[in-house]
Parts: structure tokens; sequence; C-alpha cells
């Protein structure tokens, strides 16, 4: 058990520090390497080795933390613009919100202000926030739109949700928003993708067994957000609708 303690407090302090000093990355992989060696070779001197297992993890654990959270300058150009990019990239995802609100996943391959192109060192992949819903967008059309990109950020409120750790989990690296959906222009349509003919189909599904329902029903379904568990998930579809029809 002592072994497993001290590898759970370093990795913990490696954690802690990280948000305010990382260690140097080429001498920190270095004696990071040189002390698990250390501890794999001179296991049978306890005390020593649980030092340079300590060690040993507690660089790993805070080198490891920046690379969950990549500093692009590309990303940190667009967000201190403060200003509507024209972005352009493949639809990957989409989702239907309560509220009649969605989002749409894009990796975007270019940005331009002003009809001038921003150099980006990779495809970002952005969460696009729409005011709206709707049911002429899939995944693999190519779109186009004008919004401001900005970077995942805290508000500062005591106790609040994640929100940019969450979205680095998602491996989304901006978010954006536009009013409707009228605003988001498709330049090329993927007839011939699997996510592409599973979202319709769940939209069909969607409708029709919405249309199954009475009014006052549907419009219960609407109001509790149930669309999107019949759009997102597969099984709970025939759950739901039992149940609201019983």
């Amino acid at each position: 058990m002592q072994p497993l303690f001290i590898a759970l407090f370093a990795t913990i302090a490696g954690l802690s520090l990280a948000p305010v000093y990382t260690l140097p990355l080429f001498p920190g992989w270095l004696f990071a390497t040189l002390f698990a060696l250390l501890f794999l070779f001179l296991h049978k001197y306890n005390r020593v080795v649980l030092v340079f297992l300590f060690c040993s993890l507690f660089i790993f654990s805070n080198l490891r933390y920046p690379l969950q959270f990549p500093s692009r300058q590309d990303i940190i150009h667009i967000d201190q613009l403060a200003k509507k990019v024209t972005l352009t990239g493949r639809l990957t995802d989409i989702r239907q919100l309560t509220e009649g609100r969605s989002w749409i996943e894009l990796l975007v391959t270019t940005v331009a202000i002003k009809n001038q192109p921003i150099s980006l060192d990779s495809p970002l992949r952005v969460r696009l926030y729409m005011g709206e819903g709707t049911d002429q967008l899939f995944p693999g059309d190519i779109v186009r739109c004008k919004s401001r990109m900005r970077k995942p950020r805290l508000f500062g409120t005591p106790g609040e949700f994640n929100w940019p750790r969450y979205l680095a989990s998602q491996h989304i690296d901006m978010t954006a928003w536009v009013k409707k959906s009228a605003d988001i222009e498709v330049l090329k349509r993927q007839e011939i993708i699997p996510d592409r003919a599973m979202v319709q189909w769940r939209s069909k599904i969607a409708s029709a067994l919405l249309e199954l329902m009475s009014e006052d029903r549907a419009n219960l379904v609407r109001a509790l957000g149930a669309c999107k568990v019949f759009c997102v998930n597969g099984p709970p579809v025939r759950v739901v609708a039992f149940a609201l029809q019983t």
C-alpha cells in the first residue's frame, strides 16, 4: 500500500503545481525517465526507490497537464482579435438541445478576416452554437459562416463547472455562436456518409414518434428535451415512446 500511496500523492502534487508552474519540457522528461529507471533497477532498497518513484510520477504528472491543454498561438491570436471572422470547415457532428437550440461541431480548415486568411497551425475543432434547431445540416457538409471565435474560459463564479476542461476532454479548441441556421452557408454536401444517414434516420424517427402523440404530449416532449433523446440515443427511443403512450 505504501508505494500506491506515494504514487497517488506524487500525481496529485504534480497536477496541483501544473497550473502555477510547469517544469521545462526536455529536462523534465529526462529526469522523469531517469528516476523511473532507478526505481526499477534499485527496487531492493525500499526507502530509496520510494523517493525515485515520487520524483518520477511528480514530474510526469506535472508535464502531462499542459499536454491536455495545449497553447496554440493561432488560437490565441484569433481569440484576441475579438471580431467576427469567416470560418470554413467540415461539419462532423450535430446535437439538438433543449428550448429549440442546437450546436454543431466543425473541423475548421480556413479562417479569414476581411478576406485576409489567418494562418492555422492545424485544423481547429470548433463547437458552433445556434439559437435554433435545424434539420438542414448534416455531418459531412462543408459549411461557411461568420462568427466571433472564442477560447473556452471560466466566468469566475465560485464553484462553477469547469467548462474549458470539459471541452478540452471533447477535443474542442474554440467555440462560436450564430443566431439562426440561415447564417450558415452550405458550400458542398456529402451525400454518402454513415454519420449523415444516421442523423437523418434518427430525425425521421423523432418526427414519426411525435406525430403519434397527442398535441399536449408532443409539446411536453419538446419542452423536456426528449427530442434530444430520440436524436442521440437508440434504445431509449422505444422506452420513452411507450411510457408516454401508456
